[in-house]
C-alpha cells in the first residue's frame, strides 16, 4: 500500500509537472502570437524592437513571413493604383501593345520604380508617362524620350515635382524667366506651401533635370576665345523642353488633345 501511495504521488507530481510545462509552452506561443499581431498592426514601430528576437524561438521566421506579407500587400496596392490610372485614362490598350517588347520593358520599369516609392504620390506621373508616352497612338514618344523622362521622374522627389510645376507657373507669367522680385515672390509662395522646405536649395537642385536653367553663367565667343560670363544676380529660366515633359509626365492623358 505504501508503494502504491508513493506511485500515486509520483504520478500526480509528474502530471502537475507536465501540466505546468504545457502551460508554459502555451503561454509562450500566445506571447509569440501577440507579438506577431503587434508587428502586423504597427510594423514600423515594432520592427525597430526586433533586436531581442533571438530570445524568442521560431519567432524570427514567423516575423519575416508577416513583414513580407505586409510588404507584398503594399506593393500590390501600388501596382493596382497604376493599373487603375491606365484603365481610367481611356487610353487605347490593345493586345498588340501588351505583347510588344518595348511596352513590356517600359511598363516593367515603371512598376519597378513605383516599388521603390515610400508613398503613392508619384504613381500618377508614372501612369501619365505610360499613357501619354506609349499608349497615345501617333503621338507616342520615342524610347529614348521615354527613358529620359522616366529617369527625371525617378530622380525627383514628389516635393521637387511640385516645386517644378509651380516654378513653370510663375515663369510663364514673366516671359519664361524668374529674377528679382518675381523670384522672391516664388520663394515666398513655396515657403507657404512647404513650410519646412529650403526653397532656394530645392530650386538649385532642379537644375539637374535640364528643365530649369541658371542663367547667371553663360559662355560667349570673343576675339580672344571663349569667355565665361557670370551675373551674380539670381536669374532662372524655364527650358523649352519643359513643355513636352509637362505634356507627357505631369498632365493626365487626354484623348481629345490635338
Amino acid at each position: 500500500k505504501i508503494l502504491q501511495k508513493g506511485d500515486a504521488m509520483n504520478s500526480k507530481n509528474e502530471k502537475i509537472r507536465l501540466d505546468n510545462e504545457a502551460f508554459q509552452i502555451t503561454k509562450k506561443e500566445l506571447e509569440q502570437a501577440n507579438f506577431i499581431i503587434s508587428v502586423y498592426e504597427n510594423p514600423v514601430n515594432e520592427v525597430l524592437k526586433l533586436g531581442g528576437l533571438d530570445m524568442i524561438p521560431v519567432a524570427g521566421p514567423m516575423i519575416d513571413s508577416t513583414i513580407k506579407q505586409i510588404f507584398h500587400k503594399y506593393q500590390s496596392n501600388k501596382e493596382r493604383e497604376l493599373i487603375e490610372i491606365i484603365k481610367n485614362s481611356n487610353a487605347q490598350v490593345t493586345s498588340e501593345m501588351i505583347k510588344n517588347e518595348k511596352f513590356l520593358i517600359h511598363f516593367g520599369r515603371c512598376v519597378e520604380a513605383i516599388h521603390r516609392l515610400a508613398s503613392n504620390d508619384k504613381i500618377q506621373y508614372y501612369g501619365n508617362l505610360i499613357c501619354n508616352g506609349y499608349l497615345n497612338g501617333e503621338k507616342c514618344i520615342s524610347s529614348d524620350d521615354f527613358d529620359e523622362y522616366e529617369s527625371i521622374l525617378n530622380e525627383l522627389s514628389y516635393r521637387e515635382i511640385r516645386f517644378l510645376i509651380k516654378f513653370a507657373e510663375f515663369a510663364r507669367k514673366n516671359g519664361g524667366h524668374l529674377q528679382g522680385i518675381y523670384l522672391e515672390e516664388y520663394y515666398k509662395q513655396m515657403q507657404l506651401d512647404f513650410q519646412n522646405a529650403n526653397s532656394r536649395l530645392i530650386l538649385k537642385r532642379l537644375e539637374r533635370t535640364g528643365l530649369v536653367i541658371d542663367e547667371r553663367a553663360w559662355e560667349e565667343e570673343t576675339s580672344t576665345g571663349t569667355t565665361l560670363n557670370i551675373d551674380y544676380g539670381m536669374n532662372y529660366s524655364l527650358d523649352p523642353s519643359y513643355d513636352d515633359f509637362e505634356r507627357v509626365v505631369l498632365l493626365a492623358y487626354n484623348p481629345n488633345e490635338k
